[in-house]
Protein backbone atom coordinates (compact mmCIF):
# COMPACT_ATOMS: atom_id res chain seq x y z
CA UNK A 1 0.00 0.00 0.00
CA UNK A 2 1.49 3.45 -0.98
CA UNK A 3 1.04 5.87 1.48
CA UNK A 4 1.22 9.58 1.32
CA UNK A 5 3.47 12.48 1.51
CA UNK A 6 3.74 14.23 5.23
CA UNK A 7 5.00 16.92 3.71
CA UNK A 8 1.98 17.25 1.32
CA UNK A 9 -1.59 18.64 2.45
CA UNK A 10 -4.25 16.65 2.02
CA UNK A 11 -7.19 17.72 0.40
CA UNK A 12 -10.60 17.12 2.15
CA UNK A 13 -14.18 17.21 1.49
CA UNK A 14 -15.90 20.36 2.76
CA UNK A 15 -17.54 18.92 5.61
CA UNK A 16 -14.08 18.33 7.13
CA UNK A 17 -13.51 21.28 9.70
CA UNK A 18 -11.69 22.60 12.93
CA UNK A 19 -13.17 21.26 15.94
CA UNK A 20 -13.14 21.71 19.78
CA UNK A 21 -12.29 19.11 22.44
CA UNK A 22 -12.81 15.81 20.73
CA UNK A 23 -11.93 12.09 20.54
CA UNK A 24 -11.60 9.53 17.95
CA UNK A 25 -9.88 5.65 18.20
CA UNK A 26 -7.18 4.88 16.67
CA UNK A 27 -3.98 2.57 15.39
CA UNK A 28 -0.19 4.25 15.69
CA UNK A 29 0.97 3.22 11.89
CA UNK A 30 3.95 5.70 11.47
CA UNK A 31 6.43 7.49 14.23
CA UNK A 32 7.22 10.09 11.88
CA UNK A 33 8.94 12.33 14.23
CA UNK A 34 10.02 12.29 17.76
CA UNK A 35 12.03 14.18 20.15
CA UNK A 36 10.19 13.06 23.34
CA UNK A 37 7.78 14.34 24.81
CA UNK A 38 6.93 15.93 21.33
CA UNK A 39 6.25 13.37 18.36
CA UNK A 40 4.11 13.76 15.14
CA UNK A 41 2.54 10.13 14.59
CA UNK A 42 0.67 8.90 11.33
CA UNK A 43 -2.68 7.08 13.17
CA UNK A 44 -5.66 4.71 11.06
CA UNK A 45 -8.25 6.01 11.66
CA UNK A 46 -10.43 3.62 13.48
CA UNK A 47 -13.55 5.42 14.82
CA UNK A 48 -14.22 8.97 15.14
CA UNK A 49 -16.30 11.50 16.96
CA UNK A 50 -16.07 14.21 13.91
CA UNK A 51 -16.28 14.26 10.39
CA UNK A 52 -12.85 12.46 8.73
CA UNK A 53 -12.53 11.25 4.80
CA UNK A 54 -9.60 9.68 4.69
CA UNK A 55 -7.72 6.55 6.20
CA UNK A 56 -4.96 8.72 8.13
CA UNK A 57 -5.07 11.60 10.21
CA UNK A 58 -1.59 13.31 11.29
CA UNK A 59 -1.36 14.14 15.19
CA UNK A 60 1.22 16.36 16.67
CA UNK A 61 1.99 16.91 20.10
CA UNK A 62 3.65 15.82 23.64
CA UNK A 63 2.45 12.35 23.26
CA UNK A 64 5.58 10.80 24.97
CA UNK A 65 6.46 7.05 24.34
CA UNK A 66 4.09 5.62 21.46
CA UNK A 67 4.98 2.10 19.67
CA UNK A 68 3.82 1.53 16.53
CA UNK A 69 0.75 -0.47 16.19
CA UNK A 70 -0.18 1.04 19.55
CA UNK A 71 -4.17 1.82 19.94
CA UNK A 72 -5.17 4.55 21.61
CA UNK A 73 -8.32 6.63 21.90
CA UNK A 74 -6.73 10.03 20.82
CA UNK A 75 -7.80 13.36 23.13
CA UNK A 76 -7.79 17.06 21.11
CA UNK A 77 -9.01 18.78 18.46
CA UNK A 78 -8.93 18.90 14.67
CA UNK A 79 -6.79 22.17 13.29
CA UNK A 80 -5.82 23.75 10.06
CA UNK A 81 -2.46 24.15 9.70
CA UNK A 82 -2.04 26.68 7.53
CA UNK A 83 1.28 24.43 5.69
CA UNK A 84 -0.09 20.73 6.09
CA UNK A 85 -3.75 21.04 6.36
CA UNK A 86 -6.42 19.36 8.94
CA UNK A 87 -4.14 17.49 11.27
CA UNK A 88 -5.21 16.21 15.21
CA UNK A 89 -3.86 18.68 18.00
CA UNK A 90 -2.98 16.13 20.71
CA UNK A 91 -3.83 16.52 24.32
CA UNK A 92 -4.20 12.97 25.63
CA UNK A 93 -4.91 9.43 25.08
CA UNK A 94 -6.55 6.70 26.59
CA UNK A 95 -5.18 2.93 25.84
CA UNK A 96 -7.93 0.64 24.33
CA UNK A 97 -7.62 -1.93 27.03
CA UNK A 98 -8.07 -6.47 26.32
CA UNK A 99 -10.68 -7.99 28.46
CA UNK A 100 -10.06 -11.68 28.43
CA UNK A 101 -6.48 -14.21 27.97
CA UNK A 102 -6.89 -14.03 24.14
CA UNK A 103 -6.67 -10.34 23.75
CA UNK A 104 -4.07 -9.65 26.61
CA UNK A 105 -1.47 -11.75 25.01
CA UNK A 106 -2.60 -9.51 21.64
CA UNK A 107 -2.13 -6.66 23.31
CA UNK A 108 1.41 -7.77 24.90
CA UNK A 109 2.69 -8.82 21.71
CA UNK A 110 1.96 -5.79 19.72
CA UNK A 111 2.96 -3.08 22.50
CA UNK A 112 6.65 -5.73 22.05
CA UNK A 113 6.19 -6.37 26.18
CA UNK A 114 9.72 -8.72 26.14
CA UNK A 115 7.89 -12.01 28.29
CA UNK A 116 8.91 -15.22 28.11
CA UNK A 117 5.96 -16.31 26.19
CA UNK A 118 3.03 -13.70 25.80
CA UNK A 119 0.04 -16.37 25.78
CA UNK A 120 0.69 -18.19 28.54
CA UNK A 121 1.59 -14.44 30.73
CA UNK A 122 -1.78 -13.60 29.79
CA UNK A 123 -3.38 -16.97 30.73
CA UNK A 124 -1.60 -16.85 34.01
CA UNK A 125 -2.58 -12.88 34.57
CA UNK A 126 -6.56 -13.79 33.35
CA UNK A 127 -6.82 -16.87 35.91
CA UNK A 128 -5.68 -14.76 38.61
CA UNK A 129 -7.76 -11.52 38.48
CA UNK A 130 -10.31 -12.64 35.58
CA UNK A 131 -12.00 -10.00 33.24
CA UNK A 132 -10.63 -7.29 35.82
CA UNK A 133 -7.13 -8.28 34.87
CA UNK A 134 -6.35 -4.64 32.99
CA UNK A 135 -8.39 -2.02 35.35
CA UNK A 136 -6.44 -3.82 38.20
CA UNK A 137 -2.89 -3.36 37.52
CA UNK A 138 -3.96 -0.19 35.78
CA UNK A 139 -4.90 0.78 39.56
CA UNK A 140 -1.74 -1.19 41.01
CA UNK A 141 0.79 -2.24 39.47
CA UNK A 142 2.50 -4.72 41.84
CA UNK A 143 -0.82 -6.62 42.35
CA UNK A 144 1.20 -8.73 38.99
CA UNK A 145 2.99 -9.98 41.87
CA UNK A 146 -0.28 -12.45 43.06
CA UNK A 147 -0.51 -14.11 39.76
CA UNK A 148 1.47 -17.60 40.20
CA UNK A 149 3.61 -19.45 37.57
CA UNK A 150 5.48 -16.25 36.21
CA UNK A 151 9.11 -15.63 36.40
CA UNK A 152 10.88 -12.97 38.26
CA UNK A 153 12.02 -11.60 34.90
CA UNK A 154 8.61 -11.03 33.90
CA UNK A 155 7.16 -9.85 36.85
CA UNK A 156 9.78 -7.09 36.46
CA UNK A 157 9.54 -6.48 32.42
CA UNK A 158 5.58 -6.47 33.36
CA UNK A 159 5.57 -3.73 36.12
CA UNK A 160 7.63 -1.29 34.25
CA UNK A 161 5.13 -1.85 31.23
CA UNK A 162 2.15 -1.35 33.92
CA UNK A 163 3.35 1.75 35.76
CA UNK A 164 4.14 3.63 31.91
CA UNK A 165 -0.36 2.80 31.59
CA UNK A 166 -0.86 3.91 35.08
CA UNK A 167 1.28 7.19 33.79
CA UNK A 168 -0.40 7.45 30.45
CA UNK A 169 -4.19 6.77 32.55
CA UNK A 170 -3.19 9.31 34.82
CA UNK A 171 -2.16 12.14 32.28
CA UNK A 172 -5.54 11.52 30.21
CA UNK A 173 -7.37 12.34 33.30
CA UNK A 174 -5.89 15.07 33.38
CA UNK A 175 -6.27 16.59 29.95
CA UNK A 176 -9.99 15.30 30.49
CA UNK A 177 -10.51 17.45 33.89
CA UNK A 178 -8.75 21.03 31.80
CA UNK A 179 -10.84 20.33 28.67
CA UNK A 180 -13.87 19.96 30.62
CA UNK A 181 -12.24 23.29 32.72
CA UNK A 182 -12.31 25.46 29.52
CA UNK A 183 -8.40 24.99 29.50
CA UNK A 184 -6.69 25.95 26.03
CA UNK A 185 -4.34 23.84 24.65
CA UNK A 186 -1.70 26.16 25.58
CA UNK A 187 -2.52 26.11 29.00
CA UNK A 188 -2.78 22.09 29.06
CA UNK A 189 0.41 21.94 27.14
CA UNK A 190 2.48 24.13 30.32
CA UNK A 191 0.29 22.43 33.00
CA UNK A 192 1.45 18.86 31.70
CA UNK A 193 4.84 20.07 31.53
CA UNK A 194 5.21 21.78 34.80
CA UNK A 195 3.44 19.73 36.89
CA UNK A 196 3.59 15.92 35.56
CA UNK A 197 2.47 13.56 37.07
CA UNK A 198 1.14 16.00 40.24
CA UNK A 199 -1.52 17.50 37.71
CA UNK A 200 -4.19 15.33 38.80
CA UNK A 201 -4.06 15.86 42.10
CA UNK A 202 -3.50 19.24 42.11
CA UNK A 203 -6.73 19.72 39.69
CA UNK A 204 -8.53 17.44 42.80
CA UNK A 205 -7.34 19.25 45.20
CA UNK A 206 -6.49 22.85 44.56
CA UNK A 207 -6.64 24.24 41.37
CA UNK A 208 -5.60 27.31 42.88
CA UNK A 209 -1.47 26.18 42.72
CA UNK A 210 -1.63 27.10 38.87
CA UNK A 211 -2.22 30.98 39.50
CA UNK A 212 -0.08 30.32 42.90
CA UNK A 213 2.35 29.33 40.08
CA UNK A 214 1.93 32.19 37.68
CA UNK A 215 5.75 33.40 37.34
CA UNK A 216 6.49 29.78 35.87
CA UNK A 217 3.13 29.02 33.80
CA UNK A 218 1.76 32.42 33.18
CA UNK A 219 -1.54 31.15 33.65
CA UNK A 220 -4.16 34.51 35.35
CA UNK A 221 -6.27 34.14 38.21
CA UNK A 222 -9.54 34.44 35.90
CA UNK A 223 -9.99 31.21 33.88
CA UNK A 224 -8.62 29.41 36.66
CA UNK A 225 -11.21 31.06 39.12
CA UNK A 226 -13.67 30.59 36.46
CA UNK A 227 -13.45 26.97 36.23
CA UNK A 228 -13.08 26.30 39.87
CA UNK A 229 -16.35 28.70 40.57
CA UNK A 230 -18.28 26.94 37.32
CA UNK A 231 -17.40 23.53 37.39
CA UNK A 232 -16.29 22.60 40.98
CA UNK A 233 -18.27 24.28 43.09
CA UNK A 234 -16.28 26.48 45.06
CA UNK A 235 -18.08 29.01 47.13
CA UNK A 236 -16.37 32.49 46.84
CA UNK A 237 -14.94 32.37 50.04
CA UNK A 238 -12.53 29.35 49.60
CA UNK A 239 -9.82 29.83 51.80
CA UNK A 240 -7.96 28.04 48.51
CA UNK A 241 -9.53 30.95 46.22
CA UNK A 242 -8.54 34.12 48.66
CA UNK A 243 -4.63 32.37 48.56
CA UNK A 244 -4.79 32.06 45.10
CA UNK A 245 -6.11 35.89 44.55
CA UNK A 246 -3.46 36.57 46.89
CA UNK A 247 -0.22 34.82 45.76
CA UNK A 248 -1.61 36.07 42.05
CA UNK A 249 -1.96 39.83 42.88
CA UNK A 250 1.53 39.33 44.53
CA UNK A 251 3.11 38.51 41.33
CA UNK A 252 1.19 40.36 39.31
CA UNK A 253 1.84 43.42 40.64
CA UNK A 254 5.77 42.87 41.33
CA UNK A 255 5.39 43.13 36.78
CA UNK A 256 3.62 46.04 36.92
CA UNK A 257 5.90 47.62 39.06
CA UNK A 258 8.90 46.04 38.14
CA UNK A 259 10.16 45.50 41.65
CA UNK A 260 10.72 42.27 43.89
CA UNK A 261 7.92 43.18 46.99
CA UNK A 262 4.74 45.24 47.08
CA UNK A 263 2.75 47.50 49.83
CA UNK A 264 0.85 45.58 52.46
CA UNK A 265 -2.50 47.35 51.71
CA UNK A 266 -1.93 47.41 47.54
CA UNK A 267 -1.99 43.99 47.91
CA UNK A 268 -5.13 43.57 50.04
CA UNK A 269 -6.66 46.17 47.22
CA UNK A 270 -5.88 43.83 44.42
CA UNK A 271 -6.87 40.68 45.67
CA UNK A 272 -10.22 42.25 46.65
CA UNK A 273 -10.64 43.65 42.78
CA UNK A 274 -9.98 39.81 41.62
CA UNK A 275 -12.14 38.28 44.31
CA UNK A 276 -15.17 40.72 44.49
CA UNK A 277 -17.35 39.52 41.37
CA UNK A 278 -20.88 39.69 42.81
CA UNK A 279 -20.22 38.98 46.39
CA UNK A 280 -17.60 40.31 48.77
CA UNK A 281 -14.85 39.08 50.85
CA UNK A 282 -14.09 41.27 53.79
CA UNK A 283 -10.76 43.32 54.31
CA UNK A 284 -10.23 41.66 57.92
CA UNK A 285 -10.87 37.95 55.88
CA UNK A 286 -8.29 38.76 53.20
CA UNK A 287 -5.70 39.89 55.94
CA UNK A 288 -6.33 36.92 58.13
CA UNK A 289 -5.43 34.72 54.98
CA UNK A 290 -2.54 36.61 54.24
CA UNK A 291 -1.15 36.15 57.74
CA UNK A 292 -1.77 32.58 57.65
CA UNK A 293 0.64 32.70 53.90
CA UNK A 294 3.54 34.47 55.82
CA UNK A 295 3.10 31.97 58.34
CA UNK A 296 3.57 29.09 56.20
CA UNK A 297 6.11 30.93 54.18
CA UNK A 298 4.34 31.43 50.91
CA UNK A 299 4.93 34.95 51.13
CA UNK A 300 7.14 37.58 53.07
CA UNK A 301 6.80 40.50 54.79
CA UNK A 302 10.15 42.63 55.12
CA UNK A 303 9.39 45.78 57.40
CA UNK A 304 9.70 48.78 55.77
CA UNK A 305 9.82 47.18 52.18
CA UNK A 306 6.79 45.22 51.74
CA UNK A 307 5.30 41.63 51.13
CA UNK A 308 7.55 39.52 48.64
CA UNK A 309 6.05 35.80 46.56
CA UNK A 310 8.56 33.26 48.08
CA UNK A 311 10.34 32.91 44.74
CA UNK A 312 10.84 36.52 44.64
CA UNK A 313 12.42 36.78 48.23
CA UNK A 314 14.42 33.63 47.64
CA UNK A 315 15.95 35.11 44.65
CA UNK A 316 16.95 38.51 45.81
CA UNK A 317 18.56 36.89 49.12
CA UNK A 318 20.49 34.73 46.68
CA UNK A 319 21.66 37.32 44.59
CA UNK A 320 22.75 39.11 47.45
CA UNK A 321 24.60 36.16 49.42
CA UNK A 322 26.61 35.47 45.91
CA UNK A 323 27.49 38.77 45.49
CA UNK A 324 28.42 39.15 49.48
CA UNK A 325 30.64 35.81 49.37
CA UNK A 326 32.22 36.49 46.28
CA UNK A 327 33.46 39.93 47.56
CA UNK A 328 34.68 38.38 50.74
CA UNK A 329 36.73 36.01 49.36
CA UNK A 330 38.63 38.28 47.54
CA UNK A 331 42.71 38.43 48.29
CA UNK A 332 44.55 41.76 48.97
CA UNK A 333 46.31 43.04 45.77
CA UNK A 334 49.79 43.29 45.84
CA UNK A 335 51.80 46.86 45.13
CA UNK A 336 53.53 44.77 42.44
CA UNK A 337 50.17 43.30 41.60
CA UNK A 338 48.95 47.04 41.21
CA UNK A 339 52.02 47.79 39.32
CA UNK A 340 52.09 45.59 36.57
CA UNK A 341 47.74 46.15 36.22
CA UNK A 342 48.71 49.92 36.06
CA UNK A 343 50.94 49.28 33.50
CA UNK A 344 48.58 47.03 31.20
CA UNK A 345 46.43 49.18 31.48
CA UNK A 346 48.33 52.38 30.18
CA UNK A 347 49.60 49.61 27.37
CA UNK A 348 45.57 49.23 25.97
CA UNK A 349 45.23 52.75 26.25
CA UNK A 350 48.52 53.61 23.81
CA UNK A 351 46.82 50.19 21.00
CA UNK A 352 43.34 51.46 21.35
CA UNK A 353 44.96 55.31 20.95
CA UNK A 354 42.50 56.26 23.57
CA UNK A 355 43.62 58.65 26.54
CA UNK A 356 41.57 56.39 29.54
CA UNK A 357 40.58 59.71 32.27
CA UNK A 358 41.02 58.91 35.99
CA UNK A 359 37.88 57.52 36.56
CA UNK A 360 37.90 55.05 33.51
CA UNK A 361 41.48 53.98 34.35
CA UNK A 362 40.13 53.20 38.33
CA UNK A 363 36.77 51.46 36.87
CA UNK A 364 38.99 49.26 34.87
CA UNK A 365 41.95 48.04 37.68
CA UNK A 366 38.93 47.54 39.91
CA UNK A 367 37.72 45.21 37.50
CA UNK A 368 41.22 43.61 37.41
CA UNK A 369 41.91 43.51 40.81
CA UNK A 370 38.48 42.75 42.52
CA UNK A 371 36.08 39.71 41.92
CA UNK A 372 33.02 41.86 41.02
CA UNK A 373 32.47 45.16 39.28
CA UNK A 374 28.52 47.32 38.70
CA UNK A 375 29.73 49.71 35.91
CA UNK A 376 26.49 52.20 35.86
CA UNK A 377 26.27 55.12 33.39
CA UNK A 378 24.56 56.74 31.23
CA UNK A 379 24.36 57.17 27.70
CA UNK A 380 27.31 58.94 26.29
CA UNK A 381 29.58 58.02 29.32
CA UNK A 382 32.42 55.67 28.14
CA UNK A 383 30.78 52.21 29.00
CA UNK A 384 31.45 50.54 25.95
CA UNK A 385 35.23 52.15 26.31
CA UNK A 386 35.78 51.02 29.60
CA UNK A 387 34.26 47.58 28.67
CA UNK A 388 36.54 47.15 25.94
CA UNK A 389 39.53 48.26 28.36
CA UNK A 390 38.94 45.46 31.07
CA UNK A 391 38.58 42.83 28.16
CA UNK A 392 41.77 44.08 26.95
CA UNK A 393 43.68 44.34 29.48
CA UNK A 394 42.43 41.01 30.83
CA UNK A 395 43.72 39.04 28.31
CA UNK A 396 46.93 40.62 28.33
CA UNK A 397 46.82 40.19 32.58
CA UNK A 398 46.80 36.49 31.55
CA UNK A 399 49.20 36.13 29.23
CA UNK A 400 51.46 37.90 31.82
CA UNK A 401 50.24 35.33 34.50
CA UNK A 402 51.19 32.54 32.61
CA UNK A 403 48.15 30.96 33.60
CA UNK A 404 45.84 28.18 32.06
CA UNK A 405 43.40 29.25 30.33
CA UNK A 406 39.92 27.59 31.26
CA UNK A 407 36.65 28.07 28.88
CA UNK A 408 33.16 28.20 29.33
CA UNK A 409 30.68 26.39 27.43
CA UNK A 410 30.76 28.53 24.55
CA UNK A 411 34.59 27.64 24.20
CA UNK A 412 36.28 31.01 25.18
CA UNK A 413 37.59 32.16 28.56
CA UNK A 414 35.88 35.37 28.42
CA UNK A 415 31.89 35.02 28.20
CA UNK A 416 29.68 38.21 27.31
CA UNK A 417 25.59 37.88 28.02
CA UNK A 418 23.09 39.90 27.83
CA UNK A 419 19.09 39.48 28.23
CA UNK A 420 18.38 39.78 24.50
CA UNK A 421 20.34 38.22 21.27
CA UNK A 422 20.81 42.17 19.66
CA UNK A 423 21.94 43.64 23.09
CA UNK A 424 24.85 40.64 22.94
CA UNK A 425 25.45 41.10 19.32
CA UNK A 426 26.04 44.99 19.96
CA UNK A 427 28.30 44.32 22.38
CA UNK A 428 30.44 41.76 20.75
CA UNK A 429 30.91 43.90 18.05
CA UNK A 430 31.77 46.88 20.45
CA UNK A 431 35.13 44.55 21.93
CA UNK A 432 37.45 43.63 19.38
CA UNK A 433 39.82 40.81 19.83
CA UNK A 434 39.88 36.67 20.12
CA UNK A 435 38.50 35.04 23.70
CA UNK A 436 35.52 36.34 23.78
CA UNK A 437 31.93 34.94 22.86
CA UNK A 438 28.98 36.24 23.03
CA UNK A 439 25.07 34.52 23.91
CA UNK A 440 22.19 35.81 25.40
CA UNK A 441 21.99 35.11 29.18
CA UNK A 442 18.94 32.84 28.52
CA UNK A 443 21.27 30.26 26.56
CA UNK A 444 24.09 30.55 29.07
CA UNK A 445 22.12 28.97 31.61
CA UNK A 446 20.14 26.81 29.34
CA UNK A 447 16.88 27.86 29.36
CA UNK A 448 14.12 29.15 27.31
CA UNK A 449 12.52 31.78 29.24
CA UNK A 450 13.01 33.63 32.14
CA UNK A 451 10.21 31.45 33.70
CA UNK A 452 13.08 28.64 33.44
CA UNK A 453 14.65 30.52 36.15
CA UNK A 454 12.27 29.70 38.68
CA UNK A 455 14.24 25.78 38.92
CA UNK A 456 17.39 26.90 39.44
CA UNK A 457 16.71 29.32 42.11
CA UNK A 458 14.50 26.22 43.62
CA UNK A 459 17.10 23.88 42.88
CA UNK A 460 20.83 25.91 42.78
CA UNK A 461 23.22 23.67 40.35
CA UNK A 462 26.97 24.86 39.63
CA UNK A 463 27.38 25.93 36.05
CA UNK A 464 29.15 22.96 34.03
CA UNK A 465 32.44 25.04 32.31
CA UNK A 466 33.75 27.61 34.29
CA UNK A 467 35.94 30.66 32.36
CA UNK A 468 38.22 33.21 33.25
CA UNK A 469 36.01 36.53 33.15
CA UNK A 470 31.61 36.51 33.03
CA UNK A 471 30.69 40.15 31.24
CA UNK A 472 26.62 40.91 31.92
CA UNK A 473 25.84 44.02 29.68
CA UNK A 474 22.14 45.78 30.02
CA UNK A 475 21.81 44.33 33.35
CA UNK A 476 18.85 46.78 33.84
CA UNK A 477 16.95 44.92 31.43
CA UNK A 478 17.31 41.40 33.43
CA UNK A 479 14.78 40.31 35.62
CA UNK A 480 15.32 39.60 39.47
CA UNK A 481 14.31 35.85 38.78
CA UNK A 482 16.84 35.81 35.26
CA UNK A 483 19.86 37.33 37.93
CA UNK A 484 18.68 34.76 40.54
CA UNK A 485 19.16 32.43 37.91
Amino acid sequence: MAYRDYTQPVIHDEKVQETGPTHFLGRVRKVIFSNPPFAILAVTVLKADFEWDTEEITVKGDVGQVNEGDEFEFEGQVVNNPRYGFEFDFSGFVHQLPHDAKELAAFLKKNNVAVSDEKKVAKAIDDALGEKAMSTLIGDADAIEVVSGLSQKDIATLKTFFNRLVKDDEASKANRQLMMLGFSAWMIRRLQEFYQRRLLKILEEDIYQVVADYEQLGISFRPVDEAARQYQDVAFDDPRRIDGALLFAAQILIRENSGSYVAPQLLLNRASQLLNQGATVSQDTLAARLGILLTQKKLYHVPERGIYPALFFHAENLIASQLHQMMAAAQPVSAKRQKLIEKIVDQVAKEQKITYDDQQKAAIKQALEAPVLLLTGGPGTGKTTILNGIVRAYRRLLKEDGQKLHAWSDGEPIQLVAPTGRAAKQARQAITGEGVAASTIHHFLSIATDNDAARLIEKPAPLENTGQMLVVDEMSMTSTLLMGG
